[in-house]
């Protein structure tokens, strides 16, 4: 674990030094998801929004759970022009996910549409948060189309 975490400090080190890689930031997301470190993800984005905006743009899509998670709204305001647009990745990433799955999985099924479910609530309440409604409204319309999620209806 020491080892891991050397290998995460370096690698974030040398992004916050150079303002380059988008690997080493997926790199050093993904380990702090491994570590359950994931502040550390937002907190990096943090330095990267600041210094780097070319990199805060590349990167974006792989910090907006942590960023979301730690409602560091004013950063996805500034990184992430239009909210549905990253609704509509998540969708897709949804539909793709569920067509992978052999019909007979329920279980794999079901836990797609509930982590779905979790990042759409994360979205309404961002959106409900910096009100902008309209895209919350939105957001929810589309996503219940999809889903039929009580969590999703009770968000607004």
């Amino acid at each position: 674990m020491a080892a891991l975490k050397a290998d995460r400090d370096k690698k974030t080190n040398q992004i916050i030094a150079t303002g380059e890689s988008k690997n080493l930031f997926m790199d050093v997301d993904a380990i702090n998801r491994s570590l359950n470190e994931n502040i550390k993800t937002a907190d990096l984005f943090e330095i990267i929004s600041n210094k780097y905006k070319k990199l805060a743009g590349e990167v974006i899509s792989y910090a907006l759970d942590d960023l979301l998670t730690s409602k560091k709204y004013e950063l996805i305001t500034i990184n992430v022009p239009d909210i549905t647009d990253q609704y509509h990745r998540i969708e897709t990433k949804y539909k793709n996910d569920i067509a992978a799955f052999p019909s007979r999985d329920e279980t794999l099924k079901a836990y797609v549409s509930e982590s779905f479910a979790t990042e759409v609530i994360q979205l309404i309440n961002y959106c409900t948060a910096t009100n902008n409604n309209g895209a919350a409204i939105q957001i929810q319309a589309e996503a219940l189309a999809l889903v039929n999620d009580a969590n999703i209806r009770k968000a607004l």
